[in-house]
């Protein structure tokens, strides 16, 4: 089991037509069902579980994200 629950980050490969590399991203997992986290330093992620980052967060986004669903 990877530990972690939400994850902030930058698409790097994505099949899913919601997101393209380059896309700034939120997610949450969904560890508690699926044993898989994300302390990672990239993580594949469902296409339900992200949202768009908004344009001007506060802080830094660390991590990244490939999509592969």
């Amino acid at each position: 089991m990877t530990p972690g629950w939400d994850l902030a980050g930058i698409v790097v490969a994505s099949r899913a037509p919601g997101f393209a590399p380059g896309d700034r991203v939120l997610a949450m997992s969904a560890q508690i069902a699926t044993g898989l986290g994300i302390w990672a330093e990239l993580a594949a992620v469902p296409e339900r579980l992200l949202a768009p980052a908004p344009a001007t967060p506060t802080g830094g986004l660390p991590g990244k994200v490939v999509l592969l669903f």
